[in-house]
């Protein structure tokens, strides 16, 4: 009878230890969940930034390491996501386009172009932030029209993978875009759309 006794002391000691660790875990910020991404800058923010000022920012994002091309390229896939294609306005946004294309060759663009949509679809998964919602749709909407533009049979099957996603329009991203005064349209859309053309 003591045996018994002492296994099942035994086993709440541990069962104590095992919450206690991952409470601690928790506190910490270890957790099994992935931390979602999240945008660098908001609609309302890019609103306000003219073709000079989206030129110099993506000078200043841009970090030039030389003899290092995958941490290059790393970065200039996190600037064309994270500032050049949302920006919303066009002129801007070509802008900053011409000034990023400026610092790569062709296929290095076409390369990141690819990484940006699978960053932008990853985002608008799993980050539920309103702001960071509308302004990953905004960008995956206007990498739809820069792929189309290019007309380059190796980025259809991207456009094709943006339309299978079926990404929609959230109530709380149409509100947030409500205020700078923007519409939202659904990616998938503009990438059935674009397939159709050509």
């Amino acid at each position: 009878m003591s045996l018994v006794r002492t296994l099942i002391l035994i086993l709440l000691i541990l069962a104590a230890l095992a919450c206690t660790t991952s409470q601690s875990m928790q506190d910490n910020g270890f957790t099994d969940e992935p931390t979602a991404p999240t945008m660098r800058h908001s609609l309302k923010e890019l609103v306000h930034l003219d073709s000079y000022k989206m030129t110099r920012l993506v000078n200043k994002e841009m970090n030039m390491q030389e003899g290092n091309e995958e941490t290059f390229l790393r970065e200039a896939t996190m600037v064309l996501t994270q500032t050049v294609l949302v920006q919303p306005q066009y002129p801007e946004r070509e802008a900053a386009i011409h000034e990023l294309k400026g610092k790569l060759d062709q296929e290095d663009y076409i390369y990141i172009l690819q990484k940006a949509a699978d960053d932008f679809i990853y985002l608008i998964r799993n980050n539920p932030a309103p702001s960071d919602q509308a302004t990953a749709l905004v960008g995956l909407k206007n990498l739809v029209l820069e792929a189309s533009s290019l007309n380059r049979t190796d980025l259809k099957p991207t456009i094709q993978k943006i339309a299978d996603a079926h990404i929609e329009v959230s109530q709380a991203a149409q509100k947030y875009a409500d205020e700078p005064m923007m519409q939202l349209t659904s990616p998938s859309t503009q990438a059935t759309l674009a397939l159709a053309k050509h």
